[in-house]
């Protein structure tokens, strides 16, 4: 029975995210969110009908507004790295719990994620001071609506204008940063019905296969939700952590569409229409 379920589960999480949300790195010509994110060398961006101007002030929004870009590449760099250890050795420290291990082996992941946790906290603090002595607002809406307003009252005004009508954004559920009343509930229920199940068919997949675990009651009903909610909401700090460590270069060339101008057109309408 519980394999059943597993294979239901499993099968729902491969219609919703293939297939009912196609993810935007998939989405026809459009350069997606590892291309924009990551540094691209291309000498020459792909041939479209937009401005690569365009482009390139939609990466400088995304990287100035989510990226942490006013505090220098060293230290979003050295915060993007403690937070994909911090959620990486969580991971690894649920799934130790799970199948039993070694109870030296689950205390030392758990000493590795506080450390990562605390390193995360202080760099974090870093990087929001530089922020404050940069003059940048902490807060991302009124850092947007800073940066929107820059852009349209600068040389791409009107280009930004036109493809507000023109481009038409497909829905970034994933996005850790909605802005927008109501847009960060509606992406957590879109998110949490993606997640939660894939994260409560691998707990139960594993307790079907392994041996009840000594740290983990296999019918306690909230260590089973703290589990499935952890391993189901923990990614967007991972997210969080590409968002950061990436240059957002990788689009500034194309004429194609982006993700940084979805994301970019997406602002403008929640926050200025």
């Amino acid at each position: 029975m519980t394999t059943t379920i597993w294979i239901l589960l499993l099968a729902f999480w491969m219609y919703w995210v293939l297939i009912r949300e196609k993810p935007v790195y998939l989405d026809g010509p459009s350069v997606g969110f590892w291309t924009s994110c990551l540094e691209n060398f291309r000498t020459q961006g792909p041939v479209g009908k937009l401005q690569p101007e365009l482009n390139a002030a939609a990466a400088q929004y995304v990287a100035s507004v989510y990226g942490y870009r006013a505090a220098g590449k060293f230290w979003r760099r050295c915060l993007a790295s403690f937070v994909m250890g911090w959620v990486v050795t969580l991971y690894v420290f649920i799934l130790l719990l799970l199948v039993g291990a070694a109870h030296s082996l689950t205390e030392c992941f758990f000493v590795a994620f506080a450390l990562f946790f605390l390193s995360a906290v202080i760099i974090w603090t870093v990087v929001l001071w530089k922020l404050k002595q940069s003059g940048v607002p902490l807060n991302k809406k009124m850092l947007a609506l800073e940066e929107i307003s820059k852009i349209r009252q600068g040389p791409h005004g009107s280009a930004i204008d036109a493809a507000l009508s023109e481009v038409h954004p497909p829905s970034i559920w994933w996005w850790p940063y909605p802005q927008g009343r109501g847009r960060f509930f509606r992406n957590m229920l879109k998110l949490l019905a993606v997640c939660l199940p894939a994260a409560w068919a691998v707990v139960h997949f594993i307790q079907a296969h392994v041996a009840c675990s000594p740290y983990f009651e296999e019918h306690n009903l909230i260590s089973s939700i703290l589990l499935i909610l952890a391993m189901g909401v923990e990614w967007m700090l991972f997210v969080s952590a590409l968002v950061w460590w990436g240059d957002w270069q990788g689009s500034s060339k194309s004429s194609w569409e982006t993700f940084p101008l979805y994301i970019l057109i997406k602002d403008i309408a929640d926050l200025t229409c």
